[in-house]
């Protein structure tokens, strides 16, 4: 509601040329460097939320966001939901709880809850949807 009214009131100045301009100063100027495709490597003893964040976050075009799996690597392109483990366990982080890279669907186990994930790649192997 109000970043609203904020916006739409930056939008109009910036296009009625209302806006102040700034140079920039070279001097204090940084660069931030790169991304790496070490970058994108998922922390599954993170919360759910913080495993979900990264991977939209290096989605591609980026490297996108991967897991060292099985002795290749699962790229990790979409988490569909959270689920909370089943009362009374909790699974060591990274570890599968259903499916497998065969299927359109995994269910992996992060810090306080299990991902979905229902868009990956294992290495070269595609799934066919």
């Amino acid at each position: 509601p109000i970043y609203h009214s904020i916006t739409s009131e930056v939008v109009r100045a910036i296009n009625s040329g209302e806006a102040p301009r700034f140079k920039q100063n070279e001097v204090e100027a940084t660069v931030f460097p790169r991304r790496t495709l070490e970058d994108g490597l998922i922390d599954w003893n993170q919360p759910a939320s913080r495993v979900w964040n990264h991977v939209r976050a290096v989605a591609p075009p980026y490297p996108g966001a991967f897991a060292h799996w099985q002795g290749g690597k699962l790229w990790v392109y979409r988490i569909s939901r959270t689920i909370p483990f089943l009362s009374g366990t909790k699974p060591t982080p990274g570890s599968l709880i259903d499916g497998d890279i065969s299927q359109s669907k995994m269910v992996v186990a992060c810090k306080d809850l299990s991902i979905e994930i229902d868009k990956f790649t294992f290495e070269g192997y595609v799934r066919h949807q």
